[in-house]
């Protein structure tokens, strides 16, 4: 596994995904290990969410954090740290797509005001986002992740977070 690590939840989700679609032929000690893996996953994403400068928009680093999120909050609702993940994800998500004027924002997103969510920005005014000092059609469709997020609230039988349509438009 190799984690957690800068990169791990976009590999991690896989695993997760994997092992819940096939968990009725996996043994416990497997199962295990990958609830333990999960949370320890999703534990790590509580950290400073970065922001973007002039060619590194960062979007697309926050877009692949939150189908992990989602999937350890929905599949393990009743873990006592369950609730909190569900926050870091839709804080994950809104800040994927966030802009400089969305700080101020009081547009209520998930029942807070925008602003309040807001802690980096990371897409150019017009919505476009950078990486590796050029713009591509890749980096533009990274938020295409949000439907694997949106997947585990529907899979668990959850509504899916206002969040994950912040700037879908």
């Amino acid at each position: 596994w190799g984690g957690p690590s800068w990169q791990s939840s976009l590999g991690m989700i896989g695993l997760a995904w994997a092992a819940h679609l096939r968990e009725k032929h996996l043994d416990e000690d497997t199962l295990a290990l990958v609830r333990e893996l999960t949370w320890r996953e999703a534990d790590h994403l509580e950290k400073k969410i970065p922001s973007g400068n002039q060619g590194n928009t960062q979007s697309e680093d926050c877009t692949w954090n939150t189908p992990l999120l989602a999937f350890a909050a929905n599949k393990h609702a009743d873990h006592p740290r369950a609730a909190r993940w569900d926050e870091l994800c839709k804080q994950w998500a809104i800040n994927a797509l966030s802009t400089k004027d969305d700080a101020r924002s009081t547009e209520l997103v998930d029942g807070r005001p925008l602003g309040e969510w807001i802690v980096s920005e990371n897409v150019y005014p017009d919505l476009t986002i950078e990486n590796h000092q050029m713009w591509s059609v890749g980096y533009q469709c990274s938020s295409q992740l949000f439907g694997e997020g949106a997947l585990a609230y529907r899979v668990f039988g959850r509504p899916v977070p206002e969040a994950y349509s912040h700037h879908a438009d």
